[in-house]
């Protein structure tokens, strides 16, 4: 008897067979999957740490976080006793459940869209975070996010190439939101912390750079054609009927309108290669850096607003990463003749080269041994460092600058004590470490102001890698990414008298009453990584360039209050408000403050 083969899927139910050979019923089945699988998820979630929402949503999404990100972390700061909560801020990841294992493999990319609502990141208080911010590696971690590589994307040349498509590599790196750098390689933050010990030897290099840097931004095209009187003059004069406001417009009656922020990274700019390059300076270099950075930073921000498939299709394809590259080539350029003397030098034994620049020796003898004459990498590494001195300090800057133009008072205090530290020319200051930090009420106002202005209501993310439990009972399950609550925190501090009310003098109080040979004496400076102050992160977190920073940010301001009235554009008499986007403060770009020589 001849057997006879019957198809397989005549033992399928019809409904079945129906379903397979309709595209759109087939289509309708794989997003009721993904419904049911966020549903379980969502039935199954753990409920120990509430999560927050904007007032303004009764969902948490990635976009509420987007807009309403520091409302939502102010929020449950306040509102969760635990000072423990979720907010979903982080990019979605698929669920690995088995049923869903082929169907993700099939439909990544429309599964990947599907998926918006994003991940929980939860948010510590700093009490509980500095319970565990100390622990091994192994339990405990600086979080990794996955990106693309932009640099490495069109690794055969520039628009028009014609070799083989590129190749998109997938690496890991440690994202170090704290100093702002996108450039995410682990050696950049032990090359950073090498260079810190004796930073204070170039002060005299950061004064001059810094006076150069001001002169070829704030003085021209002044017209004094008008009059107008200096700040000092104004508070000298019997005039206290006068509203301060026209006080304010009768001192700046002649003056330059300027947004800040571009001008600083520009000073900045300057003064970090005039220190990183020594004798070897030239201007050409703070175009290069000036160009490289304002053509990668839109990229990026770009590619990390998106989801991370489409992200990585859009750089494979994106001419804008083409043109990040061509800039990354000619910045190479410009470095590879002093790396070579460099390298050359470390293969013959000789403790120095003919270039005498200890900032490219050290690089040439810390980079790994395959990287050593890999230009491209150690331009990279060298841009990523200046990028750090730059990006980071700038928009605090900006905010301390906006401070002093509504608050002229703290002007001439400040003025003061600077004339009584570094002398009554500022043309023949001189800088030290410990002027510096004479320079009290200066600080007192920097720290004050970046307690209420900070980069980000929350930072320092880190990954839970063993199951942790927090001092009072809360549970983080590994696989846990957290930070840790800031602004929030410090206006909350019970160890300062009335910490959400602005003092400019209160750090400068509170130093007084210690002995400067007491143990944690410079608690109080601006720049003190402290448990009561973790915007320049704490223990393993801690950020090495800080001092350096801040003593940049100090000279800057004082020099530029010294030559320079500054107020805020006419009408304004409330300080301007601060731009937020996630969890992340930034100075207002658009607002301008005026400025004219004193007299």
């Amino acid at each position: 008897m001849d057997s006879t083969i019957i198809p397989l899927h005549l033992h399928w139910p019809p409904q079945m067979v129906h379903l397979l050979s309709n595209g759109p019923s087939l289509v309708a089945a794989v997003l009721l999957a993904v419904v049911l699988s966020f549903l379980i998820q969502w039935a199954t979630a753990d409920r120990s740490i509430p999560k927050i929402t904007s007032s303004k949503s009764w969902f948490a999404t990635r976009q509420d976080f987007a807009a309403h990100g520091v409302e939502i972390i102010e929020k449950g700061f306040q509102q969760v006793k635990t000072g423990v909560f979720r907010v979903t801020a982080l990019d979605g990841k698929l669920s690995s459940h088995s049923s869903l294992r082929g169907i993700r493999t099939a439909l990544d990319g429309m599964i990947e869209d599907l998926h918006v609502a994003g991940s929980d990141l939860v948010l510590i208080a700093p009490e509980h975070w500095l319970a565990i911010c100390k622990k091994k590696d192994e339990e405990v971690a600086p979080a990794r996010k996955e990106v693309c590589r932009l640099l490495t994307l069109c690794p055969r040349g520039s628009a028009g190439s014609t070799g083989p498509p590129p190749q998109l590599t997938r690496p890991k790196f440690f994202l170090c939101d704290l100093h702002g750098a996108p450039f995410e390689e682990h050696f950049l933050y032990r090359y950073l912390g090498a260079r810190m010990p004796g930073f204070d030897r170039y002060l005299d290099v950061i004064s001059e750079a810094l006076d150069e840097g001001i002169s070829s931004i704030l003085d021209k095209d002044f017209d004094y054609s008008q009059g107008g009187m200096s700040t000092l003059s104004i508070l000298r004069f019997p005039c206290a009927c006068l509203s301060r406001e026209m006080l304010l417009t009768l001192s700046f009656k002649a003056c330059k309108r300027v947004i800040m922020q571009p001008q600083i990274l520009h000073v900045y700019s300057h003064v970090i290669w005039r220190v990183i390059l020594g004798n070897n300076f030239r201007p050409e270099v703070v175009d290069i850096f000036e160009t490289y950075s304002a053509t990668l930073i839109p990229v990026m921000k770009k590619l990390k607003a998106q989801r991370p498939m489409m992200a990585r299709i859009t750089a494979a394809f994106s001419g804008e990463v083409r043109l990040v590259n061509a800039q990354l080539e000619r910045a190479t350029a410009f470095f590879t003749p002093i790396f070579q003397q460099c390298a050359e030098a470390f293969e013959k034994g000789l403790s120095g080269s003919s270039v005498d620049n200890d900032w490219f020796e050290e690089l040439i003898r810390m980079a790994p041994a395959e990287k050593r004459r890999d230009y491209k990498y150690l331009t990279n590494i060298l841009i990523g460092f200046a990028f750090t001195f730059v990006f980071s300090p700038g928009p605090s800057t900006t905010q301390v600058v906006y401070e002093f133009a509504f608050r002229p008072d703290y002007v001439e205090e400040v003025l003061q004590e600077a004339h009584d530290v570094l002398g009554e020319r500022p043309e023949s200051w001189s800088f030290t470490r410990d002027s510096l930090r004479r320079l009290s009420l200066l600080d007192s106002f920097c720290k004050e102001t970046h307690k209420h202005h900070p980069t980000a209501a929350s930072n320092l993310m880190k990954k839970i890698h063993k199951t942790q439990t927090l001092p009072n009972g809360v549970v983080l399950p590994a696989g846990t990414i957290f930070e840790v609550v800031m602004t929030a925190a410090h206006l909350s501090n019970s160890n300062l008298e009335a910490p959400a009310e602005w003092d400019g003098r209160r750090y400068h109080d509170l130093r007084q009453r210690m002995s400067s040979t007491a143990t944690g004496s410079n608690k109080y400076d601006w720049g003190s990584a402290t448990r009561d102050d973790v915007n320049f992160g704490y223990a393993s977190h801690m950020c090495p360039g800080r001092w350096a920073g801040c003593s940049i940010a100090k000279m800057f301001l004082i020099k530029l209050l010294s030559r320079f009235d500054i107020g805020p554009e006419e009408g304004h008499t409330e300080r301007y408000a601060d731009l937020h986007s996630g969890q992340y403060i930034l100075p207002n770009p658009t607002k301008h403050i005026l400025i004219r020589p004193r007299q």
